[in-house]
């Protein structure tokens, strides 16, 4: 769906309110990479939990939001 000028509607949305919307690459692995050691864990869609080799379990979305909000402006992804 499209907004004014030929913008997405949710970007339209978002820049009526001052906001900006980052594009991440999406074969981005948000979910299944760690932010603190940089290691690649293979996941699946039915994996709600990352267990990593250094003693951390994290939900993966938490872990996606960390790992995106990492990305922001920095060029990566």
């Amino acid at each position: 769906m499209w907004g004014l000028g030929g913008w997405p509607i949710i970007e339209y949305k978002l820049y009526l309110r001052g906001c900006t919307v980052e594009l991440v690459d999406r074969c981005f692995p948000s979910s299944k990479l760690r932010s603190d050691c940089s290691q690649l864990h293979a996941l699946t869609l039915a994996d709600r939990e990352l267990t990593c080799g250094c003693d951390l379990t994290i939900d993966s979305d938490l872990k996606a939001i960390i790992n995106l909000t990492g990305t922001v402006g920095t060029g990566s992804g």
